[in-house]
């Protein structure tokens, strides 16, 4: 019988960035409130994602897609529930009738002022990188939960959370009709006769 190995994250680093900014996004909703030492961790986290020399699927994402603070947090947020599997405690801890993050949820802990949370408003515009180019989906609220923008929950992308993780998947759209083939051909040395 054979042991099963645990993946160790030095060995995945794309991963281990991951998870490590899905910490630093935890924290601010469990604190409920800005604090300097989270958002020096914070910036600091967001300066390595912005620099060119980190490899990592989640800073390839921030600089291809011109992702501010904000919209990385509010990624980060989505891709949450797929990673922490009682995130949705955390989340009915602020809102009893919600288990998934919401755009209210986002504004509410990302921003402190109300014109702050009017302006965040834009990040989930048609037009803007996170919803424009997929990474995050807004569907209905839970519930009885009215259809405007603040109800609406963050759910990340199919394809964007399988990118983030690293599975070599197709999307469903595409997995219809295509499919990876992993065979290898080799070369060999043949005679071909007229």
């Amino acid at each position: 019988m054979s042991a099963v190995q645990t993946p160790v994250l030095a060995d995945t680093p794309d991963l281990a960035l991951l998870i490590e900014g899905v910490q630093l996004v935890l924290e601010q909703v469990t604190a409920g409130t800005a604090d300097a030492t989270r958002e020096a961790r914070w910036a600091r986290f967001y300066g390595r994602l912005t620099r060119k020399d980190t490899g990592a699927t989640l800073a390839h994402l921030v600089r291809r897609f011109g992702l501010d603070t904000f919209a990385t947090r509010c990624l980060l947020l989505a891709t949450a529930p797929h990673l922490l599997p009682r995130f949705g405690d955390l989340i009915a801890r602020r809102d009893p009738l919600e288990r998934t993050p919401t755009v209210s949820v986002a504004l509410e802990v990302f921003w402190t002022t109300p014109e702050e949370q009017v302006v965040g408003r834009r990040a989930f515009s048609s037009n803007s990188p996170l919803i424009r180019h997929g990474l995050v989906v807004l569907t209905r609220g839970e519930g009885g939960a009215p259809d405007g923008l603040l109800n609406q929950r963050l759910e990340v992308g199919s394809a964007t959370l399988r990118f983030l993780l690293g599975e070599p998947d197709l999307s469903e759209n595409v997995a219809r009709y295509a499919r990876i083939d992993t065979t290898t051909a080799t070369m060999t040395m043949s005679t071909i006769r007229p």
